[in-house]
This record gives structure tokens, C-alpha cells and sequence, in this order.
């Protein structure tokens, strides 16, 4: 995996994201809290990936958590980003809008990262 410093994510990574997200807020507005919340998390999960440098269409096969890839992402992870990487990644059974609410919180805590 690249460094963050080497940040040129893939376009198809971004489309993921977006999608994913898209999905996630289709989820909630019909009340579908566990395509919302998976959603979710693929949406984060894409994110980080394109940020660390995995090529797309042949991403490494690697069984890495939400927390452990957002550290590597992230390199000051604060607490509260820590805990909504912690809450997607064991998605099941929670409210949609906690999920979409942390989906957020990461999205923009790695843009954070991205301009600095």
C-alpha cells in the first residue's frame, strides 16, 4: 500500500464511494437500517482503499478492519473517527442514520487528511 503522503486515488475508487453512499441514503429515506448501515461501510471501506494506493479491479486480498485500514489512512486518527470505523465495521443491527452519521465523520476526516 502506498503512503498517504502519495495521494492519487483511482477514479473508479471514487465512483464506489459515491455510490455506496448513494445506496445508503436510498436505505435510510425507505428504512432499510441494514442496507443503509452495509452500505455504508463499503462506502468508507472503498474510500480508504483508493487513499491507500489499492488498484481497483485488483485490489490485494487482505482482511483488514475499518479501524486497522482508517489508521493506516489516517495518521492522527481522532478517538471519535476510531469509534465510528469501530461502529461500521460491526454494522449489523444498528440504526441507519448512526451509520450514515459515521459514514460522514470518517468521509470527512480523510478529506481532512487529503488537504493536509
Amino acid at each position: 500500500m502506498k503512503s498517504v503522503t502519495d495521494m492519487t486515488i483511482h477514479p473508479k475508487w471514487l465512483e464506489r464511494h459515491y455510490r455506496h453512499f448513494h445506496e445508503a441514503l436510498r436505505g435510510a429515506e425507505r428504512g432499510d437500517d441494514q442496507w443503509a448501515c452495509y452500505n455504508s461501510y463499503v462506502a468508507v471501506r472503498t474510500l480508504l482503499l483508493g487513499i491507500l494506493g489499492e488498484d481497483p479491479y485488483a485490489p490485494k486480498m487482505g482482511l483488514y478492519s475499518l479501524p486497522s485500514l482508517a489508521r493506516k489512512a489516517m495518521p492522527v486518527l481522532n478517538p471519535e473517527a476510531e469509534k465510528c470505523a469501530s461502529c461500521l465495521e460491526d454494522w449489523f443491527g444498528k440504526p441507519a442514520v448512526r451509520c450514515l452519521r459515521c459514514a460522514e465523520l470518517l468521509t470527512e476526516a480523510l478529506q481532512a487528511t487529503l488537504r493536509s
